[in-house]
């Protein structure tokens, strides 16, 4: 097993409602070399008092424990600010409605340790819901991710996904500060055209991320925005602007099969599903399986929404046929 001391960096904006549970999945990690550091980004409810108030527990599990608190400046910003804190040679971003397996950092580090080529290492994902559900689970990719592939969807989910080397990191300067959406995008693109790192993934499910409409991956349009600009952004780069219309419609299947995990986001999906067929008809011959897949979620969810719609109506009914016979 790895004994490379591991940084930990958790941004938190208001998260007093799950700040304390993605804590407490780091300090269950069956790995003992760790170290965390909480950047409150200008929270206004609870989290830094609850943040303090795991002091003991990371000093029973002799892990040192840093909070920094600045302006709200973003997830970018915050991340980028922990980072100057590290003093391990490997990095795990964590955000604060995330939670991790207990094996999590022990896998990761095994893995980064087999070649200094791996500048990245990500796994699978439980995608969670609000109250705690697994909603479905990622799927795997075991293939070195080559930048083309991180302008379709976002093949490693998160950066709570991700456990970096410090040097890789280091090479690109961290995150881009202007982004909070399509900012992991842009970091992995950055990381595997200006550098000699690889970003490679395991077969195994060790994170539990959190969709929600609260949530910044659960604000789809946002995110398409984020897309847009990192697009721009990379205008200049040879083969990427050829293919801006295969990559545009596959990103918005990938917000469509997105939207369809947060089920109050139906209509959201049923958009970017139809921005999918009119950019270009040709992807129903290039991916159907997908295709099918996002359409079969589509219809589950818009008949769950039906269904409640039904339900909800039937029984206001009832209540008002009830009032009306009282009162006669």
């Amino acid at each position: 097993m790895s004994n490379k001391l591991i940084s930990v960096v958790i941004p938190a904006y208001n998260a007093e409602k799950t700040i304390q549970k993605s804590i407490k999945s780091v300090l269950l990690q069956d790995y003992s070399e760790i170290e965390l550091i909480v950047v409150d980004d200008g929270s206004t409810d609870k989290t830094v008092r609850l943040v303090w108030e795991m002091r003991k527990l990371c000093s029973q599990r002799n892990i040192k424990m840093s909070l920094i608190s600045q302006k709200n400046t973003g997830v970018s910003q915050a991340r980028n600010r922990g980072f100057k804190e590290v003093t391990g040679d490997y990095v795990a971003f964590l955000d604060a409605d995330d939670e991790w397996l207990p094996n999590k950092l022990s896998v990761h580090a095994d893995h980064l340790d087999q070649s200094e080529t791996i500048g990245l290492s990500f796994a699978r994902v439980n995608f969670m819901s609000i109250e705690g559900g697994i909603r479905k689970s990622s799927k795997h990719s075991s293939n070195t991710i080559k930048p083309e592939d991180c302008l379709s969807s976002n093949p490693t989910i998160s950066p709570s996904n991700w456990v970096v080397r410090k040097k890789a990191y280091q090479e690109i300067n961290g995150f881009k500060v202007s982004m909070t959406h399509a900012e992991d995008q842009d970091f992995l693109i950055r990381l595997l055209k200006s550098t000699s790192f690889h970003i490679k993934g395991l077969d195994q499910v060790l994170v539990n991320y959190t969709t929600s409409e609260q949530g910044l991956s659960a604000d789809i349009e946002a995110m398409y925005l984020g897309w847009l600009m990192l697009m721009e952004s990379l205008q200049n780069e040879e083969g990427i602007v050829p293919l801006y219309s295969q990559h545009h419609s596959e990103y918005c299947l990938f917000l469509a099969k997105r939207a369809t995990q947060v089920s109050a986001k139906t209509s959201m999906a049923w958009k970017y599903f139809v921005k999918v067929m009119f950019s270009k008809p040709s992807l129903i011959l290039g991916q159907p399986i997908q295709l099918v897949s996002v359409f079969v979620g589509l219809l589950h969810h818009s008949q769950k929404t039906i269904l409640q719609s039904f339900n909800a109506y039937c029984k206001a009914k009832l209540m008002s046929q009830t009032k009306e016979v009282k009162n006669v």
